[in-house]
């Protein structure tokens, strides 16, 4: 298995055990190709329908393999939020990395020029720069409302 995978199903697995880092991820669909895109798709209704992840709900939704589930949720380790945002920062990473070396395949095979190219690019790590913003403020944030709740 690929690193940029294990990330993957490390960062569902996390999601799987502890849906309530729905409320805080930035991760989004577009992060994931192929079948983790579903996966991670119906996990989110499955939160925001139930507040919870049933996975014997997932494990049998037709979209999904079975299989590719159960290996997810062992693929979980902790539910530590420095732990969740690693993962989150390197799937969003790995997204990144991806759309770069499409955008670079297009510009090597003539699709696009080279104008389109640096647009492209700049629109890619400006989002690169607002994620790392916002990942600072969730855990500002989560850190802030833990510290209220032991008063």
């Amino acid at each position: 298995m690929s690193k940029e995978l294990e990330v993957s199903y490390q960062f569902l697995s996390v999601l799987m055990n502890d849906p309530k880092y729905f409320d805080i991820t930035f991760v989004e669909e577009k992060h994931f190709d192929g079948i983790l895109k579903e996966v991670f798709k119906s996990m989110k209704i499955m939160y925001l329908k139930n507040g919870g992840i049933l996975l014997p709900e997932l494990m049998t939704d037709k979209k999904l393999d079975a299989n590719l589930v159960s290996s997810i949720y062992a693929a979980y380790y902790t539910s530590n939020i420095d732990y969740f945002n690693m993962l989150q920062k390197s799937v969003i990473e790995n997204y990144q990395k991806r759309c770069i070396a499409e955008l670079s395949d297009n510009l090597m095979n003539n699709v696009i020029d080279l104008d389109t190219y640096e647009v492209e690019y700049r629109k890619i790590m400006k989002d690169k720069v607002i994620q790392a913003k916002k990942q600072l403020h969730l855990i500002y944030l989560y850190h802030h409302v833990r510290k209220n709740q032991r008063k």
